[in-house]
């Protein structure tokens, strides 16, 4: 307990350094630029091959990092999934395809994106013959895909039920470099704001290095460098998410878009369906969302008597793998065992 206290005040002190009223001048030109891309194809049209300068040492160093740590970095990628359907420009894709608007199919379409995560850490994204390198590759194909079927489908129909209001007199770019850049945000934002609350305990550059990996990643997907949260390293990446949260995130969540109850509801049923009865309660929107809010320090929602409970279960299972390393250990090897080496899940989400 003693060290638990300990930590908390040290991660107090990393959390003082940043400022939610007022960013740093380079974390506010970061983002006005990536909106400046909104209008920009997602995809650099780079090949799948790291850059002449990079650092593949640290890479490896940062994808260790998320193989350790997967159990409560999953739950912050969760966190920001269903916190991020409050964006409209996030939400609208997930509408158009249908993928997701029943549990069952919610629980396909995000059972398989967890596998594409881990194929990413656990597998080696550079090599073509790695399944990592060709879960990155469809990956990018789809979000071509989709991204081009959207916009043909959009100058066809101007009266669109999901498309925003402002945006139906013109198409617009869609799964655009700014967007990646959101969604990136997504995958590492939560823990890097505030490591402790996720039950991680790490050294600056081991949390520089878990960064290097998600820029690494992002340049695997087709996001230019510059539009990639992570070029210049934890500090600035970790500004760059804070104002995202405060500038984005929250606002969205205290002006929810309509759909947003219905997509997000059917994404929690459907993470819940893995747990069967008694307790396929476990997840709901508002729990989650409590999370996200405790994450970066915001107060918490109105929350019902359940929805407490559930709060603080998850925080719960947080604390544990924090106090007992061993679990956190068992929880990534059942992980790696289920989701990378498992026949079953890789006949399920051949590429």
């Amino acid at each position: 307990m003693a060290h638990f206290i300990l930590v908390e005040s040290q991660n107090r002190a990393i959390e003082a350094t940043i400022d939610h009223d007022t960013h740093t001048k380079v974390s506010k030109k970061m983002l006005e630029k990536f909106t400046e891309a909104e209008n920009e194809v997602g995809d650099s049209g780079e090949e799948i091959k790291p850059s002449k300068n990079f650092d593949m040492d640290k890479f490896d160093r940062g994808r260790k990092f998320m193989q350790i740590h997967i159990p409560t970095i999953s739950l912050g990628m969760f966190t920001s999934l269903v916190c991020g359907l409050s964006v409209r420009n996030l939400l609208e894709p997930l509408i158009y395809t249908g993928n997701s608007d029943t549990p069952q199919k919610a629980f396909r379409r995000y059972e398989s994106t967890f596998v594409q995560v881990c194929r990413w850490c656990f597998g080696n994204i550079w090599d073509p013959d790695d399944l990592g390198y060709k879960s990155i590759k469809l990956v990018r194909n789809m979000h071509n895909s989709v991204r081009k079927s959207m916009m043909e489908h959009e100058a066809k129909n101007e009266n669109l039920s999901y498309i925003q209001t402002e945006t139906k007199s013109k198409v617009t770019m869609r799964i655009s470099q700014y967007e990646m850049s959101l969604v990136q945000a997504g995958f590492f934002g939560p823990v890097i704001l505030n490591p402790l609350k996720f039950g991680i305990k790490c050294s600056e550059t081991e949390m520089d290095d878990f960064v290097y990996f998600w820029y690494g990643v992002g340049y695997a997907l087709g996001i230019k460098d510059q539009n990639n949260i992570c070029l210049n390293g934890y500090k600035e990446a970790r500004q760059i998410c804070l104002e995202i949260s405060d500038e984005i995130v929250i606002p969205a969540l205290k002006n929810r878009p309509k759909d947003f109850e219905k997509m997000a509801k059917v994404l929690t049923e459907g993470s819940n369906i893995p747990f069967g009865f008694p307790f396929n309660n476990f997840f709901s929107v508002e729990s989650i969302v409590a999370i996200g809010f405790y994450g970066i320090g915001e107060k918490l929602p109105w929350l019902s008597i359940g929805d407490y409970v559930r709060f603080y279960i998850l925080r719960f299972v947080i604390w544990m793998i924090f106090l007992f390393p061993i679990y956190e250990r068992f929880l990534s090897k059942m992980i790696r065992k289920i989701y990378w080496e498992s026949p079953t899940i890789n006949r399920k989400y051949k590429l």
